[in-house]
């Protein structure tokens, strides 16, 4: 009942994933600057009635376009009047209220959501650093390495002592997950990175560590749930096949005792018959040499008689 339940309730975890960490160039009306995403067991309603922006204290800086959302005159006065003067970047943290609609018009009551849009000059790509004569260059950075600077980067921006702190944190996630740092491993982390990159700040980052375990654990325990799934049925496979040879090997013998009862029948007629067939000619033999016994006994007793009568 749960599984047909999920299919009518409404969207939910309703979230804006910017299209870019950093917006350096002026926008237009034309440019996308992210996607309005939600979860649901079933697709989501085509636009215009996937999502419905419907207040919030910055509904005025967005409207919705195929994809997702597009800015207004007035966000694109705010970031392109201001390109041109920044430093260095700043963040607009924006709040919206929005209605999902799945494909069948299930729909979730208007919900916040809040994200940020960075803006200001791309900063310099450091120069790399020469290393001392006599010492091999440095090798590039892993990929675990790359998502545990980004992690502490995006802890402390200013890289004081808490970002090598975060940074060695993120590092320890692997072992503190039980994973190792496999590339499977490796590689979900990352994703979950840029999935939430734009939500993750110095306060909720333990969160985000504890759902990467989370989910890692989820995997892990389904492939062995599958696992199992795999070795039982191949159990089960070589069970039927061992009873389907015992059944096959007990007709075999069956049908060779029948086979051999009778041959062992047949035999035992055949000897009866020639025993009594045996007999029968043993008397016939007998009978015929007392016939012929007796007849040269009358011949040999009608001569003496006629010697005896002087004929």
């Amino acid at each position: 009942m749960a599984v047909v339940d999920a299919r009518f309730a409404p969207p939910g975890n309703i979230r804006f994933v910017p299209n870019t960490a950093l917006i350096d160039q002026p926008l237009t009306e034309q440019d996308l600057l992210g996607r309005l995403l939600a979860d649901t067991p079933n697709q989501m309603g085509a636009f215009p009635d996937d999502f419905t922006v419907v207040g919030g204290k910055d509904a005025e800086l967005f409207r919705r376009v195929p994809g997702g959302l597009a800015p207004t005159q007035a966000l694109l006065q705010k970031i392109n009047g201001a390109l041109a003067t920044l430093s260095k970047p700043e963040t607009l943290a924006a709040d919206i209220k929005v209605v999902a609609r799945d494909r069948y018009g299930n729909a979730s009551g208007p919900t916040d959501v809040a994200f940020n849009l960075s803006y200001g000059p791309a900063p310099a790509a450091p120069m790399p650093a020469e290393p001392p004569k006599g010492e091999a260059p440095q090798h590039p950075i892993s990929e675990l390495e790359r998502i545990a600077r980004d992690i502490a980067l995006i802890v402390d921006p200013q890289k004081t002592p808490r970002y090598f702190d975060e940074y060695s944190r993120a590092m320890q996630i692997p072992a503190q997950c039980s994973a190792g740092q496999t590339d499977a491993f490796v590689r979900n982390y990352g994703r979950a990175l840029e999935r939430e990159r734009a939500k993750l700040t110095g306060q909720n980052i333990v969160a985000f560590y504890i759902g990467v375990c989370d989910a890692w654990g989820q995997i892990i325990a389904t492939q062995a749930a599958q696992r199992a799934s795999v070795e039982a049925a191949r159990s089960q496979a070589l069970s039927q096949n061992e009873a389907a040879r015992q059944e096959t090997a007990i007709a075999a013998l069956e049908a060779w005792a029948a086979r051999n009862v009778a041959l062992i029948v047949t035999a035992a007629a055949i000897g009866a018959f020639l025993l009594v067939s045996l007999l029968l000619a043993f008397f016939a033999i007998e009978n015929h040499s007392k016939a012929l016994r007796e007849a040269i006994q009358a011949v040999a007793k009608l001569e003496l008689a006629r010697k005896d009568t002087g004929m």
